[in-house]
């Protein structure tokens, strides 16, 4: 009897799940600005209407990054902020990539640049 008990007590763990440990994912990046730079021209004493943005991104989870959001932001000399969305995909494990965005600062002197948030998503379907 305490043989059977035994067996149906294995049996509901193993089925339910309890006895199985499910393994550890970690979905995560370093984001990194390179640099940036805006044009100041000469002739017409204004500035670039863009600021160029050199960044690199670094899987370094366990899974493979199916897509990233980053959100940037440009603050200009007079306080006012300009921001844009860069949306990337596929980044594998333990890899990296480096990309440029252009952020629109109507005639303004940029002063710095940041990054104010990263999302990251990966499949459901992930093995």
């Amino acid at each position: 009897m305490k043989k059977l008990i035994l067996l149906i007590i294995i049996l509901t763990l193993s089925l339910s799940g309890c006895g199985i440990v499910p393994p550890t994912e970690t979905l995560s990046a370093n984001i990194t600005i390179i640099s940036w730079k805006q044009d100041y021209f000469e002739y017409s004493k204004e500035w670039n209407n863009y600021v160029c943005v050199y960044y690199k991104i670094e899987n370094t989870g366990n899974i493979d990054i199916e897509y990233y959001k980053i959100w940037f932001t440009a603050t200009c000399i007079d306080k006012k902020t300009y921001g844009l969305l860069k949306i990337g995909q596929s980044i594998d494990i333990e890899q990296c990539k480096s990309d440029y965005i252009l952020i629109y600062v109507p005639n303004e002197q940029v002063i710095s640049v940041e990054i104010i948030r990263l999302e990251l998503g990966y499949s459901i379907f992930y093995k």
